[in-house]
């Protein structure tokens, strides 16, 4: 019998009728995590054509313990592949250091690999990257987050009027391990300003936004749009063909992920040659930092990705934002247009924690379950990575 079981604990599958405890049981855990529609959306209504357990944890008929898969399909290889996310893993703080979360994952894993999944990543938080190592993930990816500031002048009074509370904030967390969700919100914004102190002076030499040789076309139509036509099928068609590793962003997969949700507003922007869609950006507006979710474009026109960030950039200041950001690691093909239209990125720290393994926890990353794979296809994956198609749109951080 296992520690949980004699302590009148047990694991099991999370059930439909599950959803309202399940919520509360998260909002508990992660702070303001959303409603029982954001569950529904997110656990009950993906469009993959397979299904997933997430499990939980219980204690007197009380939820302890959660961890989420998030069933995707993604590309590997020239092959789609069954893919999850691990999402929404936590334990409540009275129950940690049992075991649980182990016991947990393992048993999500292990029905995740016995349903054909190939492909299990997850975008550890602060305290559970050295538990994830330990239960056989491997960091394959640093996600190097650019940024590009919007407004120096406001950028800059409202980081130092937050600067002294946050500082307390990690001073406490230091001392007393209170590790509460608002608590990380604030180390986490910490560690962001100061990430984007470091791109800054880690690369000093920014080619100016518009800068010569920018290419332009007069024939580019760049539009808002209220969803997800047949159309998108077609832009992944010419574009999942150029990706190594990354997942399936057909209209079914986009209209779910960026429209299904009834609690976030996503503004979608294409830019169209005549009938033809030729690419698209993804955003979300938070507070005074808008984010770019997606940007999908058919291969070689830079001058789609170009007019797509300029649209993207007048769009945030629109909203207000003094920081506009996206995930694109050196490798990605939209990384040089991003650099072109003024975002800095912290990828030169990247490589330093590559060497340097004690900075590591202080850098997105992207880490995946191999215990599963052979070892060939382990060897496949450490190479493949490196051309991994990342987004903000592909964790649920956004």
């Amino acid at each position: 019998m296992s520690d949980l079981c004699k302590e009148g604990q047990h694991i099991r599958p999370v059930r439909p009728e599950d959803g309202p405890s399940v919520v509360h049981f998260l909002n508990q855990v992660f702070g303001a995590w959303g409603s029982l529609d954001d569950w529904q959306w997110k656990h009950q209504a993906p469009p993959a054509p397979f299904r997933l357990d997430s499990v939980l944890a219980e204690r007197d008929g009380r939820i302890v313990g959660h961890y989420g898969l998030l069933p995707v399909e993604a590309r590997w290889g020239g092959q789609v592949v069954r893919a999850a996310q691990a999402v929404d893993a936590g334990v409540l703080p009275a129950y940690r250091h049992r075991g649980m979360f182990t016991a947990l994952a393992r048993e999500a894993l292990g029905r995740a690999i016995d349903a054909g999944v190939t492909l299990i990543y997850a975008f550890p938080g602060l305290l559970s990257l050295d538990v994830n190592l330990q239960l056989g993930y491997r960091s394959v990816a640093f996600v190097p987050e650019m940024v590009r500031v919007l407004s120096l002048r406001r950028a800059l009074a409202l980081a130092l009027s937050r600067l002294p509370g946050d500082l307390g904030t990690l001073w406490a967390m230091r001392r007393q391990a209170a590790w509460t969700p608002t608590a990380v919100a604030r180390v986490t914004r910490l560690r962001r300003a100061l990430l984007l102190a470091a791109s800054w002076a880690s690369t000093p030499h920014l080619a100016a936004p518009r800068g010569p040789g920018q290419p332009r076309c007069d024939r580019l139509v760049l539009r808002a749009l209220d969803g997800f036509d047949a159309r998108f099928d077609a832009l992944w068609a010419s574009t999942g063909d150029t990706i190594g590793l990354g997942l399936c962003k057909n209209a079914r997969y986009l209209a779910w992920r960026y429209r299904a949700r009834a609690s976030c507003l996503y503004p979608v922007i294409v830019a169209e040659e005549g009938d033809q869609l030729l690419g698209c950006v993804v955003m979300r507006h938070a507070g005074l930092r808008s984010q770019i979710a997606d940007l999908l474009a058919v291969p070689q026109r830079t001058d789609v990705v170009s007019g797509l960030l300029s649209a993207a950039i007048a769009r945030a200041r629109n909203a207000g934002s003094i920081l506009l950001s996206a995930w694109a690691p050196a490798w990605e093909p939209h990384h040089a247009s991003l650099r072109r239209a003024g975002f800095v990125s912290s990828w030169r720290l990247h490589e330093l924690a590559e060497r340097r393994p004690a900075l590591a926890r202080f850098f997105y990353q992207v880490i995946a379950y191999t215990k599963h794979l052979s070892p060939e296809r382990q060897a496949q994956l450490a190479v493949q990575v490196k051309a991994w198609s990342l987004s903000m749109g592909d964790s649920d951080l956004v």
